[in-house]
């Protein structure tokens, strides 16, 4: 092809002609872009009128053309391609079917263009079609920026009005059905789905809230955002709230919910099968309680179920510190390194039941287990054969140091 520059200068009059004739056709051009819009996707759920969208296309081809033109834009087209944006974010139109429907505008006006031109015409248009794809791209991108301005806007508000609707829950209780209901909505919830709650308090806080941060997003950059916004496609639904010092974080128990659940590897208070969003602030509490039962270096999520001893000791402790302190007086007296192997054993037992079943683990003798359990009956007063002194034998320990390694051996 000759010198571009100059062929664009000889044939600019011939394309200010074509641009001018497509300005009189701006419906049909309209009419066009409607029916190939049509295998867009977010465009066919009806979260976009037909007028709107008729509407909105017949201005933007105006627009388009004013711009290849070089015509100065009238007042009811400034800032369209922002508008466009704005509104398909707060309409719920996916960022990439907005895309694909602007794209949509340069065949549409490349093949108005052929059927206006002549066969003498093709220079012109071949010299003239890069202009044509960047005034199209530069309206794509003004459309994208302003679509993510408004996207981050609303995200936002979704936040603060979720945050708000979440303390007010926690204040209530879950007693107040109106509110349930309204906050069910807000985290798009179905408000009686059985739910999954973690919690950590001060010790756990940050741990929590780095291992959510980490969690990856659902690709659209849609994140859980902080207070009380919901994650979409971060390994299952989930939502967090920050209140009171805590930080609560629940998903719908469902096997996408419980990714985020398989995801976690820190210390935190979890309860399971959660009976609603009415149930949540009672549930979550408990589970602000199981974290601060977790020992010192543990990094998993634990339940009641594995630390209730924990508990019962505590309370145990402060009613009558003389009934465990009695229990323990006689094992605080050996050297630290017996009284670990017994302690240990113990509980290997006090967890299997089994003689047999404890020495396997502990890699000991029957009769070394029997020895040992037989030292702490004699040393406590608490015969391990006999269930309720079994129970006061789990709870005992718990005062005791924890054993620094997970297997006993006979050492």
């Amino acid at each position: 092809m000759r010198n571009l520059p100059r062929l664009r200068e000889t044939t600019y009059a011939r394309w200010r002609s074509l641009l001018s004739a497509l300005l009189t056709r701006e419906d049909v051009l309209a009419a066009t872009f409607l029916e190939q819009v049509e295998s867009v996707p977010g465009y066919t759920a009806n979260q976009v009128s037909p007028e709107e969208l008729t509407t909105t296309a017949i201005n933007s081809y105006r627009h388009l053309l004013l711009q290849l033109l070089g015509v100065p834009l009238p007042d009811d087209l400034q800032g369209l391609a922002e508008d466009l944006g704005r509104r398909r974010a707060r309409q719920g139109v996916p960022l990439e079917d907005l895309a694909a429907a602007i794209r949509l505008d340069f065949p549409v006006l490349w093949s108005a263009l052929l059927w206006l031109a002549r066969e003498s015409d093709m220079e012109v248009l071949s010299a003239h079609v890069d202009r044509l794809w960047g005034v199209v791209d530069d309206y794509a991108t003004r459309a994208r920026v302003a679509y993510l301005a408004e996207r981050a806007i609303l995200a936002r508000q979704a936040a603060d009005e979720q945050h708000s609707l979440l303390a007010g829950l926690f204040a209530t209780n879950g007693e107040q059905t109106a509110l349930v209901a309204q906050t069910a909505t807000a985290l798009q919830f179905d408000a009686d789905e059985e739910l999954w709650v973690v919690a950590a308090g001060a010790a756990h806080l940050g741990a929590l809230a780095a291992a959510i941060d980490e969690l990856p997003n659902d690709g659209n950059g849609n994140g859980d955002g902080g207070n009380g916004v919901r994650g979409r496609a971060r390994g299952g639904s989930f939502t967090r709230f920050d209140g009171d010092g805590v930080l609560y974080v629940f998903g719908v128990e469902s096997p996408s919910g419980r990714g985020v659940l398989d995801a976690l590897s820190v210390a935190c208070g979890l309860n399971r099968h959660v009976a609603g969003l009415a149930e949540l602030p009672a549930r979550a509490r408990e589970a602000a309680v199981i974290d601060g039962l977790i020992p010192d270096g543990d990094h998993t999520p634990r339940t009641i179920q594995e630390l209730w001893p924990r508990q019962v000791a505590r309370t145990l402790g402060a009613a009558f510190p003389a009934f465990l302190a009695e229990s323990t007086a006689g094992i605080d007296l050996l050297p630290e390194d017996e009284r670990r192997r017994i302690t240990d054993t113990v509980r290997v037992f006090l967890t299997t039941g089994s003689v047999q079943d404890t020495a396997e683990r502990t890699f000991c003798h029957r009769n070394t287990v029997k020895n040992r359990l037989g030292q702490f009956t004699r040393l406590t007063g608490l015969d391990l054969r006999v269930p309720v002194e079994a129970a006061a034998a789990v709870i005992a320990l718990e005062v005791l140091p924890l054993r620094e390694h997970r297997h006993v051996t006979c050492l």
